[in-house]
């Protein structure tokens, strides 16, 4: 039996994982929360929900992480807007061997701002399949970022290159937004 001494509470937080089909949102959750990695692609249905603990490593605080794997297809483009409500961080994902996937990013942006009541919450951009030959150069990726005042981080959900690095980000920029 715990005592209530040794009882950690864990903070709740909501993050969106956004962007085209195909680019990798389900892999990254998963490389994340399982340390797996699927070849086959499936497509996701609507959407899919995650829970994974996360320890912040600056301070050891718990939070309880729901990712929301939302289905890019556009099919699904009417039910998506009511996912973003009460989202603490949105994940903007798209993939480093297809240009138009970066291309569409503001499309997403654009989607959430416009579904969102209260404070915006922490956004990061993320270019995936850095394990692959790419097509699109860094500086476009950064200056893409920038415009959309985010950070930019290049990751792998195939080999797990910087993938926890993603969720640290957004942990850190959750805590810098205000409460209340």
């Amino acid at each position: 039996m715990a005592q209530s001494g040794s009882l950690v509470r864990e903070k709740r937080c909501k993050i969106i994982v956004v962007g085209d089909p195909a680019v990798g949102k389900t892999s990254l959750i998963r490389q994340y929360a399982d340390k797996k990695f699927a070849d086959e692609y499936i497509s996701t249905i609507g959407f899919e929900i995650s829970k994974v603990i996360h320890v912040d490593p600056r301070d050891n605080e718990t939070y309880s992480l729901l990712i929301w794997d939302l289905a890019g297809q556009p099919q699904f483009g009417q039910i998506r807007p009511r996912f973003y409500q009460g989202a603490s961080a949105v994940i903007f994902m798209f993939d480093l061997t297809s240009q138009p996937s970066l291309y569409n990013i503001k499309d997403w942006y654009q989607e959430m701002a416009s579904n969102i009541d209260g404070p915006t919450p922490a956004c990061i951009l993320v270019g995936n399949k850095l394990d692959l030959p790419r097509k699109i150069i860094n500086p476009i990726c950064r200056n893409k970022a920038r415009e959309l005042k985010m950070d930019y981080l290049e990751v792998s959900a195939k080999t797990g290159y910087n993938v926890r690095k993603v969720f640290d980000i957004l942990m850190q920029r959750i805590k810098e937004i205000p409460s209340g």
